[in-house]
């Protein structure tokens, strides 16, 4: 096997990138790349996992621990590759991928990304699935949510029928908590909008059922800064509780006069209710109580840095 820097090195200008944007995409100043690649510092495997990365490659090819550069399939990769090509092989293919189709397009749907311009009635599938896949910000959560997306497809439709009984519990191979529960992420909500019928889906969030306790619950991604006292940020996904009352040190979803819900918490006293903000730079807001609409109580935040 060749020497790991050299195998950096050869693959950089086969692929004609500088070092300098390498060091650029590592975080590392140049300097310390051009050490690495002449062997000259240790090749961690941090940044092995990040140069493979980014030479599309695998971590043990640039380690030197095989001769086969081809990137390594993760283990859910490999549940949905197990998948289309278990569909390839049965002999009601034809019909199941149609319906295949049609439950790929709703489940790229309430991620908010179009499968247009790719036949998946056409060529291999999962290469076609991954290279989509792979353009999502949240890549590896969508797999998680697609591999169970599949599970039930493959439930629902009776695809192992008494002539072709593969081994379905090879379909996923990755651990999903069974404690967990999957909670829709919804774009927005406003007062009056039944939480239950809101069809547009962002994505999901595994929230431990212990946390839920048998409570109806959703998440939604944060607008603003209004809660950064809290330690909540733009951007981050909170999970909610649905509930129509709360106390005054809960954190609320919020709508006034039918507007789209907020962050805040609510200290109601006779007919005017004060909304509460926890960033120091804003100020609390009076409103009357028949237009204040409570939709849920925060339980949890979290936050995503990448």
């Amino acid at each position: 096997m060749e020497p790991e820097q050299n195998r950096i090195k050869e693959l950089r200008k086969t692929r004609k990138i500088s070092g300098t944007e390498v060091a650029k995409k590592l975080s590392i100043s140049p300097q310390y790349f051009y050490d690495i690649e002449k062997g000259e510092r240790r090749l961690s495997a941090e940044i092995a996992s990040k140069l493979a990365d980014i030479f599309d490659v695998s971590s043990d090819y640039l380690l030197g621990k095989t001769d086969d550069p081809s990137p390594a399939l993760s283990q859910i990769d490999r549940s949905i590759y197990f998948f289309f090509n278990l569909i390839s092989k049965h002999p009601n293919k034809h019909k199941i991928e149609t319906e295949l189709d049609y439950r790929l397009d709703e489940a790229f749907a309430r991620f908010d990304v179009s499968v247009n311009g790719i036949d998946l009635t056409k060529g291999n599938k999962y290469e076609q699935l991954a290279n989509k896949i792979s353009k999502l910000q949240d890549a590896e959560h969508f797999k998680l949510f697609l591999l169970n997306e599949l599970k039930e497809f493959a439930v629902d439709l009776h695809l192992f029928d008494n002539e072709f009984q593969p081994d379905i519990s090879l379909l996923d191979p990755v651990s999903i908590d069974p404690n967990q529960i999957k909670v829709p992420i919804l774009g927005s909500i406003s007062a009056g909008q039944p939480i239950d019928r809101i069809e547009y889906i962002e994505g999901y969030e595994l929230v431990d059922s212990e946390t839920l306790r048998g409570r109806n619950a959703y998440c939604l991604k944060v607008k603003g800064d209004s809660m950064v006292g809290d330690g909540i940020y733009n951007g981050d996904i909170v999970v909610v509780v649905k509930q129509a009352e709360v106390t005054s040190t809960d954190i609320a979803v919020v709508a006034v006069n039918g507007h789209e819900a907020t962050l805040k918490r609510v200290r109601c006293q006779g007919e005017m209710c004060m909304l509460m903000p926890s960033n120091p730079a804003l100020q609390p807001s009076l409103v009357p109580a028949k237009d204040v609409h409570i939709l849920g109580k925060v339980i949890q935040s979290r936050r995503n840095f990448e």
